[in-house]
């Protein structure tokens, strides 16, 4: 196994989301994309895939209690707090 598939094994399986923050080269943190509270999880796959996803503790509540019941139009809130994420990793 070559150093690049020996580092991609070590990540292989779910990651809980710890601390997330946007810091610029000056220092500055900038404004938190999902609130300074954000939860979330990463999954590696060993075949290269993976799948983030990242939410808003707080995020709106579906009228409804059923994300698949529902207009479209009441969805786009609560899935604007919680975009997920998949694809190929490097």
């Amino acid at each position: 196994m070559d150093v690049a598939g020996s580092l991609r094994a070590r990540f292989v399986g779910t990651w809980n989301l710890v601390s997330w923050k946007i810091e610029r080269p000056d220092g500055e943190v900038r404004d938190y994309l999902l609130g300074p509270s954000t939860v979330g999880r990463i999954m590696y796959h060993p075949d290269g895939n993976m799948c983030a996803m990242l939410m808003r503790p707080d995020r709106p509540k579906l009228a409804s209690n059923n994300v698949m019941g529902g207009h479209p139009k009441r969805l786009r809130p609560p899935s604007k707090a919680s975009p997920p994420t998949e694809g190929p990793t490097c």
